[in-house]
């Protein structure tokens, strides 16, 4: 039972993680292009 809902944890964490980091990085090749066209 521990194992389960460790398990589903991890996964709504990495899913948490993901969801923040993909805009973050999207975000940061943006200001990046956005600095180059300058």
């Amino acid at each position: 039972m521990w194992a389960v809902w460790f398990i589903s944890m991890d996964q709504r964490l990495y899913i948490a993680l993901v969801g923040i980091s993909v805009p973050m990085i999207q975000c940061q090749l943006h200001c990046l292009y956005g600095f180059g066209f300058f």
